[in-house]
C-alpha cells in the first residue's frame, strides 16, 4: 500500500502501530516543478550562482533583486518543502542570513588556497 501525502509529526508512529509489519519510507519525487514565488526565487539563485559566479548571497540582497518588500515573503518560500527539496538537490544551503552554493565552496577548495584579493589599509 502506498500513502502519498504530507505526514504530520505522529503519522509514522501511528502507521507503524496500525500496520505493525509495514515499512514506512519517506519518498520525494525526483523532479519537483516549482511554481509561483518559489520558481522566481529558484531562477534568481540559479542566475546568481551560475552566470553571476557568486558562492553566497545575503537574504537582503536576494529580496532586493526580487523586489520583495518584506522578509516574510522570502521566508515563506525558503520554508516550503518543494523549495527545500529543490535546494538540497542542487547543494544550496540556507543559513540564518544568507544562501550558499555548497558546490562552489567545494570547487574553490579543490583549487588550493583562496585567491581572495587582500587590501592593505596601511597608509590611511
Amino acid at each position: 500500500m502506498f500513502l502519498i501525502g504530507k505526514l504530520g509529526p505522529n503519522a509514522k508512529a501511528l502507521l507503524q502501530e496500525t500496520f505493525p509489519a509495514a515499512e514506512v519510507t519517506e519518498w520525494t519525487p525526483e523532479d519537483l516543478g516549482l511554481k509561483g514565488s518559489a520558481l522566481r526565487v529558484a531562477r534568481e539563485l540559479e542566475r546568481c550562482f551560475g552566470e553571476g559566479g557568486l558562492e553566497e548571497i545575503s537574504k537582503a540582497a536576494l529580496r532586493a533583486a526580487l523586489g520583495l518588500q518584506t522578509t516574510d515573503a522570502l521566508a515563506k518560500v525558503l520554508r516550503r518543502d518543494d523549495f527545500r527539496t529543490w535546494a538540497d538537490q542542487r547543494g544550496i544551503e540556507v543559513t540564518t542570513r544568507a544562501i550558499r552554493d555548497r558546490k562552489a565552496q567545494v570547487r574553490a577548495s579543490d583549487c588550493g588556497p583562496s585567491q581572495s584579493r587582500l587590501v592593505s589599509l596601511s597608509g590611511l
